[in-house]
């Protein structure tokens, strides 16, 4: 399901845009929207029937004039994966918790990563910044500040500076509005408990509205609810004393300005360096699971399948949190990263799908009764997971380069789709029901990769000008 949200929002995205460069298709691409509407229409029946897409799968077709369209294609022909059975993951690989750490303190690397002291002596330094000079001035009721430098005080300068502006925004709807607005307005005219029970009540309702919205808004909920609370049940009678709030606003700003001062001044980090990092960390983990070989007598190595499939599917998340902080950020850097950030949310649904139709081909690597296997497809599929790896890796470290030089020198590619055509024209009549059936979902995943190191090889990370991806195809031979 992740993975179809996942390809629904870059369809979104590319349909927009689509929409704002073509108001009317050009004519000869009606057939293909309204193939598309179909196929749409029969995926949302089969979410609401939970069966299975019938409309015949959309092929994407080159379209210099109209490439976005191509795009929604590509997304699109991906989703009727997600409901095929032939394509389900064995119940023996589904993700498990690790029992002998799910119960420890610290995180693995506590005390070993670099990153996390930098944090700590970041957050405290802040802190006492604040405490100092509060202090200073004789000015207590700042101590909100401290407060605000512990709740804001994240890895890097995006997702920092976006929970303080979600802070700023709860401080300001909850603590000025709400709180200030109803000492001035409403509680002059309240004079029992019912009507102050009232006021709390709506303006409650409206924090755990927000607080339960996404995780990009949800933070601006629980401060509204906070600064309310703090003004309002600070003492068991009305607040008529305007001084606090004033003084706990005072406060949160006084902090954020700390926060700017210790991470963005002495210690920044980009989010957009962070969102790259991590995205070839999982490409690397995903080269090392699809070149594993795990074996149904060997426990160990079908645990450490499931691992990285749990650090994969976590590393996804941390991607896109890092990809929502990258706007927040400014700079001379800032049209690079959001050019970067647009690309890598794009090849982020293309390894949620690689991730997603991997799974039955490692199930049937593992658990396939070995005489229902012919060696001519296990030699296939060795053949194309071996060369996903070595592409994942190359991948890799070609982002690991950008990243350092910003420059990107363009590339050839070999078509996985051509060789796996050939290879499997001269077996196919070996195979097994199961085996034929694997093999269209092979076939799929090399389209993926195909297209995936087509994109990577052929635009820089940072370009901000895009390269039309959409009419390019591998080459024959030659290879990164």
């Amino acid at each position: 399901m992740t993975t179809l949200v996942a390809l629904v929002a870059r369809s979104i995205e590319f349909a927009a845009a689509l929409a704002n460069a073509f108001p009317t298709l050009p004519s000869g691409n009606q057939g293909r929207a309204a193939k598309l509407k179909r196929s749409l229409g029969d995926i949302r029946l089969c979410l609401r029937t939970h069966g299975q897409p019938c409309e015949a799968v959309v092929k994407p077709k080159p379209s210099p004039g109209t490439p976005l369209l191509s795009e929604i294609e590509s997304m699109v022909s991906l989703m009727p994966s997600i409901f095929s059975d032939e394509h389900a993951a064995d119940p023996m690989l589904e993700s498990i918790e690790d029992t002998p750490g799910a119960d420890r303190i610290f995180i693995p690397d506590a005390f070993s990563n670099p990153e996390h002291l930098r944090y700590i002596l970041g957050g405290t330094f802040a802190a006492m910044l604040c405490y100092v000079f509060y202090m200073s001035l004789d000015w207590r009721n700042l101590s909100t500040s401290v407060t605000t430098c512990v709740l804001t005080a994240l890895t890097t300068v995006g997702s920092s500076r976006q929970k303080q502006v979600l802070r700023i925004a709860g401080f300001l709807l909850g603590g000025v509005i709400a709180g200030i607005g109803a000492q001035i307005f409403i509680l002059p005219s309240i004079d029992s408990i019912a009507g102050f029970t009232v006021l709390f009540v709506i303006v409650t309702a409206v924090a755990a509205w927000v607080a339960t919205s996404s995780t990009r808004l949800s933070y601006a909920g629980v401060q509204i609810a906070f600064s309310f609370y703090l003004i309002h049940l600070s003492d068991f009678s009305i607040q008529t004393d305007l001084t606090l709030p004033r003084d706990r606003v005072l406060g949160v700003l006084l902090g954020i300005t700390m926060m700017w001062l210790v991470f963005e001044r002495s210690f920044p980090r980009s989010a957009a360096d962070a969102m790259v990092r991590i995205f070839v960390v999982n490409v690397r983990v995903l080269a090392d699971l699809a070149s594993s070989t795990p074996r149904a007598d060997d426990p160990a190595s079908i645990l450490k399948v499931r691992r990285q499939r749990e650090e994969i599917y976590r590393r996804f998340g941390e991607v896109s949190a890092q990809a929502d902080a990258v706007p927040f950020e400014t700079g001379l850097r800032r049209p690079g990263d959001m050019a970067a950030r647009d690309r890598i949310r794009r090849w982020l649904a293309f390894l949620r799908s690689f991730y997603l139709l991997q799974a039955p081909l490692i199930q049937f690597r593992i658990f396939a009764d070995i005489h229902s296997r012919s060696p001519s497809f296990t030699a296939l599929e060795n053949d194309l997971r071996f060369e996903c790896a070595r592409i994942f890796r190359h991948i890799a470290e070609s982002l690991e380069s950008q990243l350092t030089t910003h420059t990107h020198q363009p590339d050839s590619v070999a078509s996985l789709v051509n060789h796996l055509d050939l290879s499997s024209l001269r077996i196919e009549a070996e195979l097994s029901e199961r085996e034929r059936a694997l093999l269209r979902l092979i076939r799929t995943v090399a389209q993926l990769v195909d297209r995936l190191q087509v994109e990577i090889a052929s635009e820089g990370l940072y370009d901000v000008v895009q390269t039309s991806v959409a009419s390019l195809q591998p080459v024959e031979s030659g290879g990164p």
